[in-house]
């Protein structure tokens, strides 16, 4: 599962920027291989096949600048992943609107809601992996 967090971590394990806990990374099955996409440089130019697998093999992203967020939802669809991206700000909309499954947190701008699939009520990951659970659930049975 690959849910690329928006934040860092506090000294309590919180994500700062949209509320996610560490024991919601935990219970998504996130490991601690966080991606800091400060050092991906112009992503104008076409990917390395260095960089594409550093972000394919990450648990997570620390991103960069706006542009970052995007291209990581693009290096990942073109390399065959369902991309699902959470986002709360202006500058998430461009890759909450190209990500397979965009998703608004609680409090998201009207830019990054227009451009989500899905708009969450509630803070944290664990909205998403329930929702994960249970469409697994209905599709098993």
């Amino acid at each position: 599962m690959r849910l690329p967090p928006n934040g860092r971590d506090d000294q309590d394990g919180h994500w700062r920027r949209a509320g996610y806990r560490r024991g919601d990374r935990q219970e998504a099955g996130m490991g601690t291989n966080i991606l800091d996409a400060s050092g991906f440089g112009d992503t104008k130019h076409q990917a390395t096949a260095k960089l594409a697998e550093s972000i394919e093999s990450a648990d997570g992203f620390r991103p960069g600048v706006p542009e970052h967020k995007f291209h990581i939802v693009e290096i990942l669809q073109k390399r065959g992943h369902i991309v699902g991206m959470t986002g709360d700000g202006v500058n998430d909309a461009p890759a909450l609107k190209k990500a397979d499954c965009g998703i608004a947190s609680r409090g998201a701008t009207d830019a990054a809601r227009a451009a989500a699939s899905i708009v969450l009520l509630t803070s944290g990951l664990s909205v998403i992996i329930e929702a994960i659970r249970r469409a697994a659930r209905s599709s098993s049975g």
